[in-house]
């Protein structure tokens, strides 16, 4: 979810702000394709895909990334980029637990007392994922 956002602004910092826009636009039409391949409402399509007795192989694609990125894409745009970098931060205590969905909703879920405009965030996310 952070990987790609995260990669994207790095670049855009190294190479001017199209390259986020470009890439996020080959993202989301990679997004597209494999929700096309799989099918609207297949379980590969979710953000957050259950692997029990399933073949993670074919469950690899753009899907939980580009899900991911548009998500906190959104985020940026609802509180602003300023409000939404206080954020950031938060994300350190990830470091060595991996970046899974659960994982972030946690933060998100225990951050608000301390940067309190992230309150609707956490009321947004509980909502969609």
């Amino acid at each position: 979810m952070w990987y790609g956002q995260l990669e994207r602004r790095v670049q855009a910092a190294l190479h001017g702000p199209q390259y986020f826009d470009f890439s996020a636009i080959i993202g989301w039409k990679a997004f597209k394709e494999d929700v096309e391949r799989y099918g609207e409402g297949h379980d590969f399509t979710k953000m957050v895909v259950d692997l029990k007795g399933k073949d993670p192989d074919d469950a690899f694609c753009s899907v939980p990334y580009e899900k991911g990125f548009n998500f906190l894409y959104y985020l940026d745009r609802l509180i602003g980029r300023e409000k939404w970098d206080t954020f950031i931060p938060h994300v350190g205590v990830l470091r060595f637990r991996g970046g899974s969905t659960t994982n972030w909703m946690t933060v998100l879920q225990n951050v608000p007392t301390k940067v309190p405009h992230l309150l609707r965030l956490q009321r947004y996310s509980n909502r969609i994922l």
